[in-house]
């Protein structure tokens, strides 16, 4: 009997140790710990896509810097109400410095590619190598910036024909990941479009320390 008693106090203290173990939140995968990264936004952006991100890289480690236009806070369009405060001017920041570049959709990316000083920021940073990512009507960035030319890549369905006159292939994928370019389609792809951000920061964090 006390030999039975034992056994069933080691399988409840067994049990107990898994339901804690699984209530765990997971361990990250990544560590972009030393990774800093621009998110580009403006008036009008959507915080949905941009918070997503946001979360995604700062739980993971990499410094975020809010970066635009005006030293303002601008509002979401989306109706969450969330208003960010730019931090730096996007003519401020030394490229050489990050590691990335974020841009949301909304009704902000229209705004900012129009305006050169973002146009040469995106292009130098892309030339040099940096990470440039874009989901929804961000890539609407990075078709006035030139970059585009001769890269896979997506954005929302009403940029298509804008994205293939500047000479990139459509493909109609959660996310497109070419050379250093990452862009997604819509809020429903953060899932993927964060990870491959993730993973493509982590392995230039790798090839800095190597």
């Amino acid at each position: 009997m006390k030999r039975i008693l034992g056994i069933l106090i080691v399988i409840s203290l067994i049990s107990i140790v898994t339901i804690m173990s699984l209530e765990k939140p997971p361990k990250s995968d990544l560590n972009l710990t030393g990774a800093k990264v621009i998110m580009l936004i403006g008036e009008g952006y959507n915080e949905q896509e941009a918070g997503s991100t946001i979360k995604y890289l700062v739980e993971r480690g990499a410094e975020v810097i809010i970066v635009g236009t005006d030293l303002i806070s601008v509002t979401s369009y989306d109706n969450t109400g969330i208003s960010r405060r730019i931090e730096k001017l996007v003519n401020e920041i030394n490229i050489e410095e990050i590691d990335a570049i974020v841009v949301p959709g909304g009704q902000s990316a229209y705004q900012l590619s129009k305006n050169q000083d973002v146009l040469v920021f995106v292009r130098t940073a892309y030339l040099e190598g940096k990470l440039c990512a874009a989901i929804c009507s961000g890539p609407s960035v990075f078709i006035e910036a030139g970059i585009l030319a001769g890269k896979s890549a997506t954005a929302q369905f009403g940029l298509k024909e804008d994205l293939t006159r500047s000479g990139a292939m459509w493909l109609n994928s959660k996310v497109v990941v070419d050379e250093n370019l990452v862009t997604s389609r819509m809020p429903s792809d953060l899932r993927y479009f964060n990870k491959e951000i993730g993973i493509m920061l982590e392995k230039l964090l790798e090839n800095r320390e190597s």
